[in-house]
């Protein structure tokens, strides 16, 4: 598969990093600045152009009248959109497009419709959608949303000593009081779909599936502590705040803003009248005025990693039970999950990997079937949570799961049915019927295309 990446920034980078470990893909990427082709292209099995992603003879020399994908992530909204229009015009299949501004990002269906945007991802956004579903919960447990809320997958630790620590999955099954099934564990470097017999260990990273409104129960059954999300406090409010905050604000959440710029403060002031914010311009400022006070929430979103990590242990030391960090590194996102501290969310991971999901749709798409729906990618990318569409030709078509004659592929697991736009967690009565939307979680490669390929 051909796939030309358009703009070096730090997502066209970390993206350019996951596509090259992958023997399917052939990278091509584009920039205006020699030195970032030349870095991309030295850290990375990658050729490189160099030039302008809206001009047609660079997009022609790397290849866009043959290209699958072309990803457009410079800095510049105009440019990506340009880009996109060209490389269609060029002969590429598929097109995304990085777009920032909230005013342009919210005309995607206007994009899409021209015929030259198949993707439009927009960091912040993402970012604050992400947030927004960690909102309550502390550093021992994240949640990630799954084909569209449809579900949520928990991602927490086993702990030695704890409930989990030596139970097998069949086990752990008794312990909750709401449906669930573990998607996949990760041990060290190896991730493994765990069947019934699996037995965890300490120190195993295990995602939990489940419908939203288990959560609560989960977490409880868990031993994890639920904080409450009423009061939130956003220190520093750019796009990515502003999202965050209208979402809250929508919510009837009461919301508390600090930020250090001062015209800043007054545009926010225009858009949230009857929010209360906060002109704060260093840490000393920011204890004097005890704005950690009765707050549930501390979500740090300023551009600067280090003043993040500087107000979230600030936060943390108050006694905030929820604490959400934003960090743009990648190397420190991955680091800080290991601790207890607080949540951490990288709009460059995010957004990398929501571009690779739709880099993996259009795989499948092209490809002999089309019983796949979506694609989310689990566990750091080592694993695939698959949507297939259930048609009168499945062969498992009313067979109880606990029946001899269902038997699945090795690291094949199916974590949830959809039917009639309900979610279930499937138990050994549990049957496939025509029409549902099946989700099997299986290991990244596994090259499924047909919900029918999934079985013995």
């Amino acid at each position: 598969m051909r796939i030309i990446v358009v703009g070096m920034s730090s997502i066209g980078s970390f993206l350019v990093k996951i596509l090259s470990s992958r023997p399917e893909y052939d990278v091509t990427v584009i920039d205006s600045r020699k030195q970032e082709v030349d870095r991309v292209t030295d850290l990375y099995n990658a050729a490189g152009i160099c030039g302008s992603g809206s001009s047609r003879s660079v997009l022609l020399k790397a290849g866009a009248d043959t290209a699958d994908v072309v990803v457009a992530l410079t800095p510049v909204d105009e440019i990506n959109i340009m880009c996109c229009m060209i490389a269609k015009s060029c002969g590429t299949r598929y097109t995304a497009a990085m777009i920032y501004q909230p005013d342009l990002a919210e005309e995607t269906d206007y994009f899409k419709g021209l015929a030259s945007i198949d993707y439009v991802i927009n960091p912040r956004l993402a970012a604050a959608e992400e947030i927004s579903l960690q909102a309550g919960l502390t550093g021992r447990v994240k949640t990630d949303a799954l084909f569209g809320g449809s579900a949520v997958m928990l991602r927490t630790r086993v702990d030695g000593g704890s409930r989990l620590d030596g139970k097998t999955m069949a086990e752990i099954r008794q312990i909750f009081t709401e449906r669930m099934l573990v998607g996949t564990v990760c041990r060290g470097r190896k991730i493994f779909i765990p069947d019934g017999k699996f037995r965890l260990l300490a120190g195993d990273e295990m995602e939990i599936i489940s419908a939203k409104s288990s959560v609560p129960s989960i977490l409880k059954s868990l031993e994890l502590p639920d904080a409450a999300a009423g009061r939130v406090l956003i220190i520093g409010c750019g796009t990515t705040g502003y999202y965050l905050a209208r979402h809250f604000i929508g919510q009837k959440k009461s919301v508390r803003i600090v930020e250090r710029d001062m015209e800043r403060c007054r545009v926010l002031t225009e858009l949230f009248p009857n929010t209360e914010i906060t002109c704060i311009n260093d840490a000393d400022s920011l204890m004097q005025h005890d704005l950690m006070k009765n707050v549930d929430v501390c979500v740090c979103l300023t551009g600067e990693d280090d003043r993040n990590l500087v107000n979230s242990l600030y936060a943390w030391s108050c006694g905030v039970r929820s604490v959400i960090t934003r960090i743009s590194s990648p190397q420190y996102e991955n680091l800080l999950r290991k601790t207890d501290i607080q949540i951490t969310v990288s709009p460059v991971v995010t957004a990398a990997e929501r571009l690779l999901g739709f880099i993996r749709n259009i795989a499948f798409n092209n490809e002999k079937g089309d019983d796949i729906g979506q694609i989310n990618l689990i566990a750091d990318g080592g694993a695939e949570a698959i949507e297939f569409m259930a048609y009168d030709n499945c062969k498992a078509l009313d067979i109880p799961f606990s029946s001899p004659d269902f038997r699945l592929n090795k690291d094949v697991i199916i974590a949830l049915i959809i039917r009639n736009g309900e979610t279930v967690i499937p138990d050994g009565k549990s049957v496939i019927k025509s029409g549902d939307r099946v989700i099997a979680v299986t290991k990244s490669g596994g090259r499924y295309n047909t919900l029918n390929e999934i079985f013995k």
